[in-house]
């Protein structure tokens, strides 16, 4: 997370908060407390769909002593056998230690058959929870892609079919692959395919234009100034300009941008700094700390 949410999330109003609940596991039959989220707060969200939020990825409950995951309220009785199985494997309890919480369901979502958009959803949210790792991130990028672009379009999932190709196409290009991006544009891009809904038609032609100027551009950044909200996209747009793509420049001197940046404050010891300053500042404590 970069040090504009961090700033950003400073006001108690954006807090997440947590209650704690018992918990029986459906495998074993442990007994245990844990906490799950109450309230949380977002404002927007990268182009691979991650919120700008104090906890952009809700954490899942897990049995402390056997690791199963409840990724849904309610399992079957052949469903448990299943997962039993599944949980007690030398593999799953290996993977405890080397993959996400979210990608472990979608590993056990996978053992029991649960529809695709169940497992694109816990997929989508793994690549989420692996930012710094990114081996691990190329891995569940590549396993998110294959299981959208398998999907089948119909009439119920037309809209999360749309949508969820965007976000491969996008993945494609953060991987390097940008023929292969622009072509899965081309082809989830049509007509007949662009969501109904007016204000969600507007909102795919601005995403599906900015990215293809991306692709063009190989770019590959996470967090390009052109897909990200105003307040991200201006601790972007202080770095020397020669490390930006054309669009990320064009969004750069927009005036929403340009606010933003102009709005970022920060003391360094007894002087104030705005603009641009406070946010090299910003950044300078941030990669200390890091």
């Amino acid at each position: 997370m970069t040090v504009a949410v961090v700033v950003l999330f400073a006001s108690p109003a954006l807090a997440t908060t947590f209650v704690k609940q018992k918990f029986v596991c459906p495998i074993g039959g442990e007994k245990f407390e844990a906490n799950v989220v109450a309230s949380n707060s977002t404002f927007g969200q990268r182009p691979d769909g991650k919120p700008y939020s104090p906890l952009p990825v809700y954490p899942i409950v897990e049995c402390p002593q056997n690791g199963f995951l409840l990724f849904d309220e309610e399992f079957t009785s052949d469903e448990l056998q299943q997962l039993r199985i599944a949980v007690e494997s030398a593999e799953f309890q290996a993977m405890r230690a080397t993959d996400t919480p979210h990608y472990r369901a979608y590993w056990l979502k996978e053992k029991v058959g649960r529809e695709p958009l169940q497992k694109i959803w816990s997929l989508t949210q793994a690549g989420w929870e692996t930012d710094q790792d990114w081996d691990r991130k190329v891995r569940y990028k590549a396993a998110l892609i294959a299981e959208i672009t398998s999907l089948k379009r119909t009439e119920d999932n037309a809209d999360s079919w749309f949508w969820y190709n965007l976000r491969a196409a996008n993945a494609l290009r953060e991987l390097g692959y940008y023929g292969k991006a622009d072509a899965l544009l081309d082809r989830v891009y049509q007509t007949d395919q662009i969501p109904a809904d007016e204000d969600n038609a507007k909102n795919a032609a601005f995403f599906v234009e900015e990215l293809r100027a991306l692709i063009a551009e190989e770019n590959p950044v996470v967090e390009p100034a052109n897909l990200v909200p105003s307040e991200i996209a201006a601790f972007r747009c202080v770095v020397p300009h020669s490390v930006l793509s054309s669009s990320e420049l064009k969004a750069c001197e927009s005036k929403e941008i340009i606010d933003a940046i102009e709005s970022v404050t920060a003391k360094d010891g007894g002087q104030k700094l705005n603009g641009s300053a406070a946010i090299k500042y910003i950044k300078s404590k941030r990669e200390v700390a890091e």
